[in-house]
Parts: structure tokens; sequence; C-alpha cells
């Protein structure tokens, strides 16, 4: 994740407008734009965020449309849809405040956590969000092969992704195709969230888990 966001800090130039999508307590975006005089702003669901200027929800973000050069979200699409954003409308949220020929960069998890897209690596289906926003979309996976680094799987004994270790996906698209109008957005978040977007195969594994018929949760290499 650090290189991919090292690259994403060499993109931001002075006077630029830079949002984050998931600030968290990571200071590197915005840090990055203070040294170089460009303008940053992150939104964060969690109050406690350190690095956030706005607690926000993605699904409801009050920016005005194209304020932003760059979009960055690290670690942070894979969740949408547990804080009751989908996709689709996160991706537009994202894509509406940026400007004409402005980017969006997200990074995600394959095979590690976050929803069905990212649990079981659908990159068809992720693919095909993007595309419905952007016509020049860019995908790199980082760690895929991950020699010299061994390889992870994160959830031993879950057969869905047996021989299939995590990796990051790199994505990113221009905005240069018209959006259209906001798409629907259902409310469900949390527990609730997890349990229909989640794969059913990991709520059963986690269930089996929890029951102590799996082993626990932990890194495994190989």
């Amino acid at each position: 994740m650090i290189p991919i966001v090292e690259d994403y800090m060499a993109l931001i130039r002075p006077g630029m407008r830079v949002l984050e999508v998931g600030s968290g307590d990571r200071p590197w975006i915005r840090d990055r734009c203070r040294e170089v005089g460009a303008h940053y702003e992150g939104i964060d669901v969690a109050p406690h965020s350190s690095v956030a200027t706005r607690i926000a929800k993605l699904s409801d973000l009050s920016f005005e449309d194209e304020t932003f050069d760059l979009v960055f979200a690290t670690q942070s699409m894979e969740h949408w849809s547990e804080y009751g954003c989908s996709l689709r409308r996160g991706l537009h949220q994202c894509f509406r405040v940026t400007k004409p020929l402005g980017t969006i960069h997200l990074n995600v998890p394959i095979h590690f956590h976050g929803t069905s897209e990212f649990m079981l690596g659908r990159l068809g289906k992720i693919t095909e969000l993007m595309y419905a926003f952007s016509n020049t979309v860019d995908l790199e996976a980082w760690g895929r092969p991950s020699a010299p680094i061994p390889r992870c799987h994160p959830y031993p004994g879950y057969w869905r992704l047996v021989r299939r270790p995590a990796y990051v996906l790199d994505i990113c698209a221009r905005r240069d195709k018209p959006l259209g109008s906001m798409p629907h957005n259902w409310a469900l978040r949390g527990r609730a969230a997890q349990l229909t977007r989640y794969p059913i195969s990991f709520n059963l594994y986690r269930g089996l888990r929890k029951a102590g018929a799996m082993p626990d949760a932990e890194w495994r290499q190989g």
C-alpha cells in the first residue's frame, strides 16, 4: 500500500485541489499537499479521524461538482457498502466532484477483506463499474506475483480462497465521460450490510470459525 500512495503523492502539484476519501489517520497525502502548496480535503465516517477535514458519508458528499483535480481512496472502497453507500453511488460521487479530465485513484485489497467484489476478486465486476463512469481505466495488481514477498492467505480453511493469495489492486480512472443521474442508494449498513454484501460462503466460514470448527484467521505464508 505504501509504494502505491508514494506514487499518488508524486502526482500532486502546487495549486491542485485534492480530496481523500476515507482519510483515517494517514497523513501522507495531506502532508504532501501542504509541502507543495496544494489544497487538501479529507472525509471519513470515523469521528476520531485525525486527518479528515470533514466527518461525512461518501453517499452524502457535499462538495460541489467539478471541485478537485485528484481524488484518492486508499483501502476504502471495499468498505463503502458497509457504511450504507453502494459502489455505484460512491463512484458517482467521486467522479462528480472531479474536474473534467481529472483523475480518481483507488487501491483495494483483493482476497483479504471487504464485500464480495473484493473478497472473491471479481475483477470483471470492478472493471465494469469503473467503465460506467470513465473511458480510461487502468488496473494494476501489486503483489501478484508476490515474490520476493511471501504469499499471504489471511483465512486458513476458507475454501473459496485456497491457492488465491491476497494482493492490492491499484485503480486509476479519468473523468472523461458524462455521469448521468445520481444512482439510488440503499440504506443497509454495518452487520446487516456484511451479511448481505459479503460472500455467503464467507459468512458461513466466520460462523464455523466462531464455533471453533475452523482455525482463527491469521496470516499464513506459502
